[in-house]
């Protein structure tokens, strides 16, 4: 009798662990996703500033290349670096 509720528990545990790596896979996945569609508006608007207002690019540019130096030195992990260039992009 306990062997059996033991077995059951066991299953049950394993069959929770399975769920919930699947859905951190989701997560990751849609993470991702969000992070590339982010990226792929903030160049959009920069491709149009750069064709609008050049000079403007060129200043953003100079900000994002400081950017992108700075997140190296404090190590800022690969997938903060996202917010560094997002950022320097608005406040350029």
């Amino acid at each position: 009798m306990v062997l059996v509720r033991l077995q059951r528990e066991v299953a049950a545990r394993k069959a929770a662990e399975s769920a919930a790596e699947e859905k951190v896979r989701e997560l990751a996945q849609a993470a991702r996703a969000h992070e590339r569609l982010l990226g792929g508006g903030v160049k959009l608007m920069t491709d149009i500033l750069a064709t609008a207002r050049p000079e403007v690019f060129q200043k953003a540019a100079k900000v994002q290349r400081w950017a992108r130096r700075l997140s190296k030195h404090i190590k800022v992990e690969k997938a903060g670096n996202w917010i560094w260039r997002l950022c320097s992009t608005r406040w350029a």
